[in-house]
């Protein structure tokens, strides 16, 4: 069973290669666009309007975001 994909998906692959912006990081709080999209997603279910500029922010994947929010939860106690 050595099929090779279908034309339009090794296509689909060779873009996605050639394409500048699947060949990096995105940016650390995550893309504008999507925070936009999921202030407006989440804002009717928490009442008003949540920024997506200082509220939002999307993460690498799981361990960096309980990171994070272990960082903002957790104070270092005083010396």
């Amino acid at each position: 069973m050595n099929w090779a994909p279908p034309e339009y998906v090794r296509k689909a692959a060779a873009a996605a290669i050639e394409n500048v912006e699947t060949n990096h990081y995105s940016v650390t709080k995550g893309r504008q666009r999507l925070r936009n999209a999921l202030s407006k997603w989440f804002s009717p279910s928490f009442g008003r309007e949540i920024d997506p500029n200082t509220e939002i922010v999307v993460t690498a994947g799981a361990n960096e975001g309980i990171t994070f929010s272990a960082r903002v939860l957790y104070r270092v106690p005083d010396p």
